[in-house]
């Protein structure tokens, strides 16, 4: 009876298992797809009426001899940059279809760029497509570009061949290293969106003529325009520039390289970067290298109102000194330490009151009360906007020199 039963199995198996051989249904073969590589998001003015602008850098996959008969541009190793309009973002995106015969993917996205004007307008609309397109990752950088994010895909990469891959590593190389660009992807600016007490900060993204571009007559950046005809065109960069501060779903301002490193500290993301302080000069004249950040965030329900108390502490080396008046010893060694605690608290006391200024929580401060006192939050939760731009917050910082470098001594010339 049981080898009946194994019989039976067997061929019940065998008889599935064709099932388990048959072809995708839903496949898009390589040759018939452009890949994207970046997105850009704009507001812009259709028979004068608002409507929605998407650039896309695209590359075609090596061996496709086609491609969009309509799409009349040269190719070059920086990829191709093309630009549909539509009433609304899905429209814009769907716009493709009526000037490609190739399928738009957009599972290699690296990089969101949202243009300012749009940003100010709300990014609601855009985050709302952004999810629910099912081959854009969660983890695609977000960034708004001052100004038109057309222009900024319209940049020239310096050390990558796309010039989405070099905003990505950008972002990823100088957050860990510089802590001056916040990191945000669209998994953590939706969690933003939707968390009370909490606001939105993104990196800010700019395009730049480079300063070595100045040539021996002072021009900048000019080179001859293609075909000799003697016009003159400048060769653009990119680079990141502080942070995107919103208040709900809309940019409301900026913040520079100092407000953003005072951000990153307060917010526990500050990984490495370097403080420079004046050792008894009226310049700046010392480099510290901080690195081992730890930030604790506490709220206070006091008569006088909410306190955040914000205690920073890190350990760094001495690395850089351009005077022979530091030697290492415990006093001179307290009073560096002195003066990169000072310059942590300036710098995160210009972060939180520039933040004000712009109403905007990016510290998330507002979710610190709510997760800690929720009955407090319950009571004050309407208000926020109200309370936030007078909110007292007391910043106290603890760092200790760990290392002074092979020398233990300053150069002395004599």
């Amino acid at each position: 009876m049981a080898a009946i039963y194994k019989r039976a199995i067997l061929l019940l198996l065998i008889t599935l298992l064709p099932l388990t051989a048959t072809g995708c249904w839903n496949r898009r073969e390589v040759n018939d797809m452009v890949v994207n590589t970046a997105l850009g998001f704009d507001r812009v003015e259709l028979n004068g009426k608002p409507a929605f602008r998407i650039s896309m850098l695209v590359t075609r996959p090596a061996g496709g001899g086609g491609g969009a008969a309509t799409m009349q541009r040269p190719s070059s190793p920086s990829g191709d940059l093309v630009t549909t309009t539509g009433d609304t973002i899905f429209n814009a995106v769907r716009d493709w279809t009526t000037r490609s015969s190739r399928q738009f993917f957009a599972g290699h996205v690296l990089v969101m760029v949202v243009g300012e004007e749009l940003a100010r307008d709300g990014i609601a609309q855009f985050m709302d497509i952004a999810l629910r397109h099912g081959d854009i990752r969660l983890r695609t950088w977000v960034v708004v570009c001052e100004g038109r994010a057309l222009n900024a895909l319209q940049a020239q990469p310096e050390f990558e061949t796309l010039i989405s891959s070099e905003i990505r590593n950008i972002i990823e190389k100088s957050s860990p290293s510089g802590s001056k660009v916040p990191r945000s992807d669209l998994r953590q600016v939706a969690h933003d969106l939707l968390t009370p007490g909490k606001d939105v900060v993104v990196p800010r993204l700019r395009t730049i003529v480079p300063p070595e571009a100045v040539s021996s007559a002072g021009q900048v950046g000019l080179t001859t325009s293609p075909g000799g005809t003697g016009r003159q065109s400048q060769t653009r960069i990119v680079e990141m520039a502080g942070a995107a501060a919103f208040s709900g779903d809309r940019l409301v301002g900026w913040l520079n390289e100092d407000e953003t490193m005072g951000m990153l500290f307060i917010k526990n993301q500050a990984n490495e970067g370097v403080i420079t302080v004046a050792f008894d000069s009226p310049e700046k004249n010392t480099s510290f290298v901080f690195r081992k950040v730890r930030a604790k965030v506490e709220p206070l329900v006091t008569d006088d109102g909410i306190v955040m108390k914000v205690r920073i502490s890190g350990t760094g080396d001495l690395r850089e000194q351009s005077s022979a008046l530091i030697r290492v010893n415990e006093q001179d060694l307290h009073k560096l330490e002195n003066l990169v605690n000072r310059e942590v608290e300036r710098l995160c006391r210009r972060a939180v009151a520039r933040s004000q200024e712009l109403n905007s929580d990016v510290f998330g401060f507002g979710n610190r009360l709510h997760l800690s006192q929720p009955e407090v939050w319950k009571e004050l939760q309407g208000n926020w906007r109200q309370i936030f731009p007078a909110l007292k917050v007391d910043v106290k910082a603890d760092f200790t020199v760990e290392h002074v470098g092979l020398s233990s001594q300053p150069i002395v010339v004599r």
